[in-house]
């Protein structure tokens, strides 16, 4: 499954950025791994499988075992984009970042009663 539009020396591997931690950390196993970053085991099998993307989430939790800033844990494996997708914002004309609107207070109250 090779994206022809990438150019050649673009190489995304997660697997580098679990193996990078695992040796930081002393682990000699991805269920060692798994226990300290507070996920379950399958997860990190199914990112090594790249089943699972690698989330926010799993970066912070990198981020904070280990110390390393979120963008070296990118690089670690080979995600170099110039910004991380967030799923809680939407691109408007002019490149810019809106938040997505919370649901007002009446609303939620009215939606109880």
């Amino acid at each position: 499954m090779k994206n022809e539009n990438l150019p050649e020396y673009y190489s995304f591997d997660p697997n580098a950025l679990i193996d990078m931690v695992k040796v930081l950390k002393n682990l000699k196993s991805d269920h060692e791994l798994a226990v300290l970053l507070g996920f379950s085991p399958p997860v990190i099998s199914k990112i090594r499988r790249f089943r699972t993307p690698v989330t926010g989430l799993f970066l912070i939790s990198m981020h904070e075992l280990t110390g390393l800033s979120i963008a070296r844990l990118r690089a670690a494996m080979g995600d170099y984009r110039p910004h991380f997708p967030y799923g809680n914002q939407r691109r408007q004309r002019g490149g810019q970042h809106q938040p997505l609107a919370a649901p007002s207070a009446f609303g939620r109250q009215a939606m109880w009663k």
